[in-house]
């Protein structure tokens, strides 16, 4: 981030000023990497710079009068000049230095959200009939559903590209493509334009959106390019922020809301009987909101995602709840994150699974991305960015086969994604399930 593009317009002066503030929220969000005391001594250290460099440009501009002999203010403003350049080359070495620090400083926490780890997650409201499975009904995962109906196909893709891939099959592939079709069309009726973003982005374009994509990092989730500077994105939301790399903004253009689908690639540490079959794939279709706004708007536009995300799970007629994520999982630029968890019964009968997600990043990611808004006569302000999910694919897969089995193994389609798959209302099971 700091070797390409523009810089970050990170507020250091703020950061410096309220250091021990911020460091309660660092230390509520496990962020052990920020050392405020090497920002200090770095924020010093550049202040005395600047305030060198002006001193020496001062004495060279005053030594243009005097009345020493030409070729003594020559040789002075020589000197002069070249101890200005030096000092400025320092000057710009430790500012990237600060700026580099300072990037480790996540976003300020919400109030509302709860301290600690994914524990302490706090369930905000549940919505959607919880079904009633009849007594002796034997519910079975997504994996057993769909190795029954032929859905997907583990074995193939691990020979092509390892362990957490599959092949979708058969009515699983136009399950897909309804979910991403019909998902498209309810949040473009919510005024959000449909925008297709690539998955191949900049180291720096991860960076600036608060991900760390280091490649000697086990615990990252990027893939990268080798040999290049490039890339695979985990989320939609990173080539969409970069519509705003660079930009002032027209304040009268906003809101601006896109929604993309893009393929989504994740290294995926995680194993173990939660995270088997669909559920932690390493590339996977995703459709994501995003949107721009004043910086004053964006926990309304925040909660107006969560809102869509729900009202979605809804006309699906999943069962969920939506969640109040606590400190630990914000990540570093999320002020405060929603998370929507639908039942997933195939893991146990109160058993869910997060299966969308929404942000609240305020100017984290706009001041990384330089983008603001400059009028004339007024200073400049940096906007607020929102992102949520619209369709995880898998994993609203998932949701729907659980939520919507039957007995025989049989799965009902959810009659909004009907008329997207040709009329189909049922599929049943090629192989007998027991």
């Amino acid at each position: 981030m700091l070797d390409v593009g523009v810089l970050p317009q990170i507020d250091v002066k703020r950061i410096v000023r309220d250091a021990s503030a911020l460091q309660v929220h660092v230390q509520q969000r496990n962020a052990s990497q920020v050392d405020f005391g090497r920002i200090a001594g770095l924020s010093r250290e550049h202040d005395n710079m600047v305030r060198a460099r002006q001193q020496l440009e001062r004495q060279r501009n005053a030594s243009t009068g005097g009345v020493a002999p030409a070729s003594d203010l020559r040789e002075q403003a020589r000197v002069t000049k070249q101890k200005v350049q030096d000092l400025r080359a320092l000057e710009h070495r430790v500012h990237h230095l600060l700026l580099e620090e300072c990037a480790k400083v996540p976003n300020v926490s919400h109030v509302d959200s709860p301290v600690g780890d994914e524990a302490n997650a706090r369930v905000v409201k549940a919505f959607g009939q919880r079904r009633e499975f009849p007594e002796g009904f034997r519910i079975r995962d997504h994996v057993e559903l769909g190795a029954a109906l032929d859905w997907f196909d583990f074995a193939n893709a691990a020979a092509a590209s390892g362990s957490h891939c599959v092949f979708l099959k058969n009515e699983a592939v136009f399950l897909e493509q309804a979910l991403i079709n019909w998902t498209l069309q309810e949040v473009v009726r919510k005024k959000f334009t449909a925008l297709n973003p690539g998955s191949l982005v900049h180291a720096h374009a991860l960076e600036r959106c608060g991900f760390q994509p280091r490649s000697d990092d086990p615990s990252n989730a990027v893939y990268h390019i080798a040999g290049s500077t490039l890339c695979l994105s985990g989320t939609g939301e990173i080539p969409l922020a970069m519509t705003l790399y660079d930009k002032i903004i027209d304040p009268q253009s906003l809101p601006i809301r896109y929604v993309g689908v893009s393929p989504c690639f994740r290294t995926e540490l995680s194993s173990g009987a939660a995270s088997r079959g669909l559920y932690r794939l390493h590339q996977f279709n995703k459709v994501e909101m995003f949107a721009a706004c004043e910086l004053d708007d964006a926990d309304a536009m925040h909660l107006e995602i969560a809102r869509i995300q729900v009202e979605l799970c809804e006309k699906l007629g999943l069962h969920g709840r939506l969640m109040e994520m606590p400190t630990e999982e914000l990540g570093a630029a999320a002020h405060r994150k929603l998370d929507v968890e639908a039942w997933m019964p195939g893991r146990g009968r109160d058993s869910y699974g997060e299966i969308m997600s929404a942000s609240n990043c305020t100017d984290y990611q706009s001041r990384r991305l330089n983008a603001r808004i400059k009028l004339p006569s007024t200073p400049r302000r940096f906007i607020g960015t929102a992102n949520g999910t619209a369709c995880a694919v898998p994993r609203m897969i998932i949701a729907i086969m659980e939520q919507f089995q039957d007995e025989d193994g049989s799965v009902d389609i959810p009659p909004v994604l009907q008329p997207f798959m040709g009329g189909t209302t049922r599929v049943t099971p090629r192989t007998p399930v027991s």
